[in-house]
């Protein structure tokens, strides 16, 4: 079940991932959900119907994603300590990898010419 943040109103339901969900975004225009799972995935959804759309099998806990500005690209960073970008034009094409980050990745975000992913630690 998916809610609001800030209000705890309902979004939606998305049966689907057999882990934990540690991220969920919304695309620009509300259309489609991503999520990050400890089931070693991430998933897009049909944000009005429910229904998943591509399920990406990872090695490792999924901890983020992110939607491209234009919605056409997901980023999504875990424990493995890579960075990936799916083309969601092509869903079923290997993603670009970025390698090796120094720690697993626990936020993304993906700005027009820009990658980011990074975790935070008590100091």
């Amino acid at each position: 079940m998916l809610r609001n943040g800030e209000t705890g109103d309902w979004i939606g339901t998305f049966q689907g991932h057999k882990g934990a969900v540690w991220c969920c975004c919304l695309d620009k225009h509300a259309m489609r959900a991503a999520s990050a799972s400890a089931d070693f995935s991430a998933k897009i959804w049909d944000a009005l119907t429910g229904d998943e759309l591509h399920s990406f099998e990872h090695k490792h806990i999924v901890r983020a994603c992110a939607f491209s500005e234009d919605t056409h690209l997901l980023l999504t960073g875990g424990m493995e300590k890579v960075l990936r970008i799916y083309d969601l034009n092509r869903p079923d094409a290997l993603p670009r990898e970025i390698e090796k980050s120094p720690g697993s990745a626990r936020a993304t975000a993906h700005q027009k010419y820009d990658i980011l992913g990074f975790q935070s630690k008590p100091v």
